[in-house]
């Protein structure tokens, strides 16, 4: 048992899996831990509700989920930059409405703004911010977020397998161009849902739609297919041609495999409740 601050929630581990962070909500602060010594090596305060930590080039950027910066973390010397973000909405005291995560692949930084659906692309090297769109001078964005009383712009994930990023909001999918910087296409629903994951496939990205027990399957150009699954879907993984994920029915959670043209195949229904991660040994992409 490792010591760390309050309320660690999420973890992520470094290239060359020596680090792992665990970001601790409730103090503020993000733990290191030597994977080798299985101890914790740092401990590095001034969050603001840290959520997520993600390494890229001997860096961590940490994602505040109550106010409008994105952390920049060097384990030696401590927070080096916060990327802030200006022109949208301050957080009121302890409301979630900033960045829930943040993703960093390839020299492209991203990462989307819960509260009003502001996305915002930084270079992880310069730390700089190099584009933002947002439904002021994006028109998709402006018809994608009409009338919406919560825009809930969750999670922003770059894509492995092609050079786009999939935001998922509470009316659909913005498919971002990184390439292009601009907004590639927007996917709407007919109706709101809430959810806070996606989970890549190649060519195409599956959404859990948590309050409708369904998952969304959208390709950058439409939504596929929309399927009903039993129970409540969780967290999710991609491995070797496949989505393995688990569905909360209460007292037991069903472990299923879904292949990228919405097949089910049910694996196990096993008798424990309110799961919180699946992970396969080398699958992509993080899990907890």
């Amino acid at each position: 048992e490792i010591d760390v601050g309050e309320h660690p929630s999420h973890m992520h581990i470094d290239d060359e899996g020596k680090i792992l962070a665990v970001t601790n909500e409730d103090s503020n602060d993000v733990s290191f831990i030597s994977v080798e010594k299985l101890e914790e090596v740092k401990r590095i305060k001034g969050f603001s509700t840290p959520h997520f930590a993600r390494y890229y080039n001997g860096l961590w950027f940490v994602a505040n989920l109550t106010a409008n910066k994105i952390s920049v973390v060097d384990i030696e010397k401590g927070i080096v930059k916060e990327i802030e973000v200006k022109g949208v909405p301050e957080c009121d005291e302890h409301e979630e409405c900033a960045f829930f995560d943040v993703s960093v692949r390839g020299g492209t930084g991203l990462a989307s703004h819960i509260k009003s659906g502001k996305i915002i692309e930084f270079n992880p090297k310069t730390l700089e911010i190099v584009n933002e769109v947002s439904k002021e001078n994006n028109h998709l964005l402006a018809k994608a977020y009409e009338g919406l009383k919560e825009i809930n712009a969750f999670k922003t994930i770059i894509s492995p397998f092609d050079p786009v990023a999939y935001t998922v909001f509470s009316k659909g999918v913005v498919v971002y161009d990184y390439v292009a910087r601009s907004v590639f296409n927007v996917l709407n629903t007919d109706e709101e849902f809430f959810s806070q994951f996606v989970i890549e496939y190649s060519g195409k990205a599956f959404v859990l739609m948590h309050d409708k027990n369904k998952i969304l399957i959208a390709s950058k150009f439409k939504i596929e297919k929309i399927v009903d699954i039993d129970g409540t879907p969780g967290e999710g993984i991609y491995h070797n041609g496949y989505i393995y994920l688990f569905s909360n029915k209460g007292n037991t959670t069903s472990i299923w495999a879904m292949s990228g043209e919405g097949e089910k195949y049910k694996i196990a229904e096993i008798e424990f409740d309110t799961p919180e991660g699946i992970h396969i040994p080398g699958a992509y992409p993080h899990c907890h």
